[in-house]
């Protein structure tokens, strides 16, 4: 009986590993397909509610998306998956973005930089270093 439930724990411990590698591989695609190189080890992953009421902050964050081709309101009162990533080919370099996932798909996306006098852009602004 011991070894039956050490097998279980281990295969168990085996699935939950390919399904966090295959959605950090999906999700390191995406970032890819925009022309970011993120570093792949320094994943941070968070749950989000998205508040079922946008006040003035929030509205403008998704107007922000929204030029992204990214609709805020569908996720409003949900819970997302946020995976943040630095990015290693901005021209700030304290630049990260953030892919947010609902239900295994992505459901918006942004860059974030993390000095005081810090700013957010859109995943498809291109700021790169030496871009010409």
């Amino acid at each position: 009986m011991k070894k039956i439930c050490i097998l279980v724990l281990i295969i168990s411990v085996c699935v939950t590993f390919f399904i966090s590698f295959n959605k950090n591989k999906y999700i390191t695609e995406f970032i890819s397909k925009y022309g970011w190189i993120i570093d792949k080890k320094s994943v941070i992953i968070e749950k989000v509610r998205i508040p079922t009421q946008f006040d003035e902050s929030i509205n403008s964050y998704k107007e922000m998306l929204s030029k992204a081709g990214f609709n805020l309101d569908t996720y409003k009162g949900k819970t997302v998956t946020k995976y943040t990533y630095k990015l290693l080919n901005h021209i700030d370099k304290d630049a990260y973005i953030n892919v947010f996932t609902y239900k295994r798909k992505i459901a918006f996306s942004d860059i974030i930089i993390t000095r005081l006098d810090g700013y957010m852009h859109n995943i498809n602004e291109r700021k790169y270093k030496n871009a010409s």
